[in-house]
């Protein structure tokens, strides 16, 4: 499977990645909330070392990872496959002419079809031709512009072959932009010129640390017609310009470079499946389970410690809570793991040092098979989207939107979203959500919270007085305390100034009040909200005019606002004058 097909696969079996492209995009490969989804996978399948190390740097993505090749590039590094000339023959094209191959991306903003448009047919001339693939997703206008493009100039191309294998094999030079087959290209040690679309920056996931960004030294860069001519010129005359970066760039992008990347999947694959233990480039946390068990309860807690020991290994200690069960029967079931296995009482839990990142309160008999619990630990690592931890602990909900699972699941009006200590960045993942109350049963089934918080304290004591049950409100982990749902956090807490909070000291110079107005300041200057980040330290500063803190907020915010409002004047001249 490829990419986002993980959140819509359950009961088939083990999931295995080879994903669908070599760069980032923002997306991939990098730093971001969407990555977390590698995590509902058994194995990720990377094409080289450098997407390992940019996994291992995110610290997102905790399920193997193992670098095999890019197996769509098989052929084109076969050694038997056909030759230049061949393929020129085979396109009813001379083998004497010189090839451009132009492939840009389809995005308008890191795109150079809207840039270079039909002007692109300057390149071909009586000893050139100029083959053009789009990408696929290109739109049909630029498709059918494109063909009109190739019939009123005899050596100017367009191919319609969703494979583009043969065309790299037979180009001499490429000209793209962000497209991943430069990347391809460059592999096969041929050069490339690299177009710079100028609105690039204005693309929603452009991050410069991305591989498109930071290796674009691996040809010439270009930003207007004449350097692409000229650029394409130094192609023809010194192919190997930029051989040695490009074959040191190749070996870091691709883990096979001899066609054989679809053997190693299936190594890596087989591996699996016998239980060899495969890399993983983060290590996961170490987690407390604690299994709350009443009278006849035995079985089911049996069966539950011994799937979660069985899947978490090392990482995983196991407590039973004895509320009212016949712990010696337990045990005996599981005297294999005994030195994994804690009996508390209930009165003894919140006294207990916990040495695990986190805890995880489990109901007897839940199933948790496919790992879900970890995976869910290692998710709330970080925070991120609602839409990757849905499809662990809801299944049948995956394809609802997160929306639609908001509303069944969390609801949006609760005294305790009013409470501003759950704004805690370090918190809103692992202890907002699951204090949300649920609308269809109050009884949870699972509770996820680190350690080191007082909220955890708090629902630690609830959760072991009086087993699970006694703990509404509570209900199972899933993420929706960050991204687009934390605006209802907010919104309970701004609704809470009125009156529900108090308005009085909190010992530590700031009031109650002025006090929250700073929580919601925190919370809009992390999501980038300047300007709504400023109207509320505007707030607090009238509520308290002495304080420091508040008077510093005000000032860097004013700042930030007067600076991005230069910097937008300055953008909307740029166009007017382009």
């Amino acid at each position: 499977m490829a990419d986002n097909v993980a959140t819509q696969l359950f009961g088939c079996g083990k999931i295995v990645n080879v994903g669908h492209g070599l760069l980032s995009k923002g997306q991939y490969f990098t730093d971001t909330d969407m990555i977390h989804r590698e995590n509902l996978e058994d194995l990720l399948c990377v094409p080289g070392p450098y997407h390992e190390q940019r996994l291992s740097e995110s610290k997102r993505v905790f399920i193997p990872v193992v670098a095999t090749g890019f197996p769509k590039l098989d052929r084109l590094f076969d050694p038997n496959g056909p030759t230049r000339d061949e393929l020129m023959r085979s396109f009813n094209l001379d083998p004497s002419k010189r090839v451009i191959l132009y492939a840009p991306t389809f995005n308008m903003a890191l795109s150079t079809i809207p840039i270079l448009w039909m002007r692109v047919a300057e390149l071909a001339d009586e000893n050139t031709y100029l083959l053009i693939k789009l990408h696929s997703s290109c739109l049909p206008e630029f498709k059918g512009a494109y063909r009109e493009l190739a019939e009123k100039h005899k050596n100017v191309i367009y191919v319609d072959d969703p494979d583009i294998t043969n065309l790299l094999r037979l180009a001499d030079v490429m000209l793209s932009d962000v497209s991943s087959v430069f990347m391809e290209f460059m592999a096969l040690d041929k050069p490339v010129v690299l177009f710079d679309n100028p609105n690039q920056y204005t693309y929603r996931h452009y991050d410069p640390r991305d591989i498109e960004y930071a290796w674009r030294d691996v040809g010439v860069r270009a930003s207007t017609l004449d350097e692409v001519k000229a650029g394409i010129r130094r192609g023809f005359e010194n192919p190997g310009e930029f051989s040695e970066r490009r074959r040191i760039y190749a070996q870091q992008l691709l883990a096979d470079l001899q066609g054989s990347a679809a053997g190693n999947v299936v190594q890596a694959v087989r591996d699996l499946l016998n239980g060899q233990r495969l890399p993983s480039v983060v290590q996961s946390d170490s987690t407390a389970v604690l299994i709350p068990v009443a009278a006849g309860e035995e079985s089911e807690a049996v069966r539950s410690a011994r799937l979660l020991m069985e899947e978490g290994g090392e990482n995983v200690r196991v407590y039973v809570i004895d509320h009212g069960c016949t712990p010696a029967t337990i045990l005996n079931e599981l005297v294999v793991h005994k030195d994994v296995i804690t009996v508390l009482q209930p009165e003894d839990v919140l006294d207990h040092q916990f040495d695990s990142a986190y805890i995880a309160i489990v109901r007897p008999g839940l199933d948790l098979g496919e790992k879900r619990l970890f995976r869910l630990v290692n998710h709330l690592r970080r925070s991120t989207s609602p839409m990757i931890v849905a499809p662990l602990l809801f299944p049948k909900l995956s394809a609802e939107s997160p929306e639609q699972n908001a509303a069944k699941y969390i609801g949006t009006d609760s005294a305790t979203l009013a409470d501003p200590l759950l704004l805690d960045r370090r918190v809103r993942a692992g202890a907002i959500a699951q204090l949300t109350p649920h609308p269809i049963n109050a009884t949870p089934h699972v509770i996820v919270l680190p350690t080191d918080i007082e909220v955890s304290r708090m629902v630690l004591e609830r959760a072991v007085s009086n087993s699970m049950d006694a703990i509404p409100g509570v209900r199972m982990a899933y993420d929706v305390a960050v991204g687009r749902f934390t605006d209802n956090v907010v919104k309970s807490v701004e609704k809470s100034m009125n009156g529900s909070i108090s308005n009085g000291s909190n010992g530590n110079g700031h009031n109650g009040s002025g006090n929250n107005r700073m929580r919601l300041v925190t919370h809009y200057e992390n999501k980038g909200d300047i300007e709504r980040a400023l109207q509320h330290a505007r707030k607090a500063l009238d509520e308290n005019t002495d304080d420091s803190e508040v008077k510093a907020a005000v000032n860097r915010l004013e700042q930030a606002v007067n600076v991005a409002g230069s910097s937008a004047r300055l953008t909307a001249g740029a166009i007017d004058e382009r």
